[in-house]
């Protein structure tokens, strides 16, 4: 990603500030194009009615927010650490953390960061909203994996997947050689459930931006999505769907969207709105099997067959 040019309105550098209740983090320097806020826009000037673009809270959930400091490295990002240090295996918001608070104590101690993606930084809760505001993977990332790690100073090893552990000896074994250790930080997060009865070649999990950039590939305009799922992953994926044109089916096991959190009359209202939206939701639905037929995919369910281009488990 580029620099951003420098203020010129003598109001100081640009700023950034935190949504309390996502953790999106607004950038002046950067704006909200899709939230009709140009590059530049002040906090200040940012009017009443806005809304985070992730979560939809107001302005007044938004704070300062300074970012981690990072200490002057002394070690080039791309020369092979001499002598064993800190290893992190997962370059999510965990994994990236956890190096930002090393380098802001320490600049020199070796770093490395094992990631079976690119490593890039996103922020996750956009994956549940990002087809309907039109968004590319490529503008998902806020800053590449190899940009991070250089800015770090921390040697990134993508691509990788670490296989085995010798705890005793401080090795990790990964599929591109052996990497000693002082410390080791397991940072994979959590992996998606998928039920026994679907197969996983045919079902999607949106967990990772590879996932959701491998979604976007495959979609077709108004193609026939089956959800299943009506937390809150499934119905913001229901939502998002059905606004980039998509004809969406959602089904759950309980009787009503969000029905494990939400008062009955909440998930109610919430039920309705899904169908001015254009969203089947079928509740109190049991998923029994999924095939490929005749060119797309039929959901056996307690409630008769559904036919669907993609399916996706949330």
């Amino acid at each position: 990603m580029s620099a951003l040019p420098e203020p010129t309105d003598g109001l100081g550098p640009w700023r950034q500030y935190l949504c309390r209740a996502c953790g999106l983090v607004y950038d002046e320097g950067e704006g909200d194009l899709d939230g009709g806020l140009p590059p530049g826009t002040r906090f200040a000037d940012i009017p009443e009615d806005w809304v985070c673009p992730v979560c939809g809270v107001s302005k007044a959930d938004f704070e300062p927010y300074a970012g981690p400091r990072v200490a002057p490295v002394a070690v080039a990002p791309s020369v092979r650490p001499r002598r064993a240090g800190l290893v992190i295996v997962g370059a999510g918001i965990a994994g990236w953390n956890v190096a930002e608070a090393i380098r802001a104590l320490d600049g020199a101690v070796p770093v490395t960061l094992v990631s079976a993606c690119a490593g890039d930084a996103y922020h996750k809760p956009e994956l549940s909203v990002a087809m309907g505001r039109g968004l590319t993977p490529e503008r998902l990332v806020k800053e590449t994996g190899h940009e991070k790690a250089a800015r770090l100073g921390v040697r990134l090893m993508a691509q990788t997947f670490a296989v085995g552990l010798d705890p005793a000896r401080r090795r990790l074994r990964t599929t591109r050689g052996t990497v000693p250790f002082t410390r080791l930080v397991l940072a994979q997060g959590a992996a998606p459930v998928l039920p026994a009865c679907l197969p996983p070649d045919l079902c999607w999990r949106i967990n990772s931006l590879d996932a959701w950039r491998a979604l976007h590939g495959a979609l077709k305009p108004a193609s026939r999505i089956a959800i299943l799922g009506a937390g809150m992953v499934g119905c913001e994926l229901a939502d998002d769907l059905a606004r980039a044109g998509h004809a969406v089916t959602l089904l759950d096991r309980t009787a009503l969207p969000l029905g494990a959190v939400l008062p009955e009359t909440a998930a109610r209202r919430l039920a309705a709105r899904f169908a001015q939206a254009g969203i089947g939701f079928f509740g109190g639905v049991e998923v029994r099997g999924l095939s490929r037929a005749d060119g797309a995919l039929a959901l056996e369910t307690s409630a008769g067959t559904f036919a669907a281009d993609q399916v996706v488990s949330a």
